[in-house]
């Protein structure tokens, strides 16, 4: 274990490395006057949101639902935690689906967090009705926090199991 620990953390070591000789590389861009063709700095930020993300979802046993699914009231999930992706799937049908499930800003806040199966929707949208886990039913409505509804393709199972008797 504490092997697989070292190794873990010289991995991490190295790539905090390619982000400082990617800053290196800025520096000498600007302090050439060199304009590069592209933002550096938002390019790292999408580079270290993927590499989260490329630990993140095998660690918690979390698979990509690839169609709409039979899932039980309680299932847990995951939310895409990319926000301007997440706004954009549901800014259109779900594959399969005949209608879109439309975007409310505060759905971001459900954006890369697990979130418990409260309904799900109709064959029209291909949609859950989710809320975060961390809240309960009494409390997220007092609190503001409310149930949103998220197509099936920007949520990740957390079960397997519970796709085995899907739609």
């Amino acid at each position: 274990v504490i092997e697989f620990q070292l190794d873990t953390v010289r991995w991490m070591l190295e790539g905090a490395g390619l982000f400082g000789e990617a800053k290196a590389v800025e520096a000498e861009l600007q302090a050439a006057a060199i304009s590069p063709s592209f933002d550096l700095r938002a390019w790292l930020l999408d580079v270290s949101e993927a590499a989260r993300s490329a630990v993140k979802w095998p660690v918690l046993g979390a698979t990509r639902l690839s169609r709409w699914a039979d899932l039980p009231t309680g299932a847990r999930v995951l939310v895409l935690d990319d926000v301007a992706e997440l706004e954009r799937l549901c800014q259109r049908n779900a594959p399969g689906a005949e209608k879109r499930v439309e975007w409310n800003p505060k759905m971001a806040v459900f954006a890369g967090k697990i979130c418990v199966v409260k309904a799900m929707g109709d064959k029209e949208h291909m949609h859950y009705d989710l809320r975060l886990e961390d809240s309960d039913a009494e409390d997220s409505e007092s609190e503001g926090r409310k149930s949103f509804w998220f197509p099936y393709d920007a949520l990740f199972s957390l079960n397997d199991a519970q796709l085995q008797e899907g739609r």
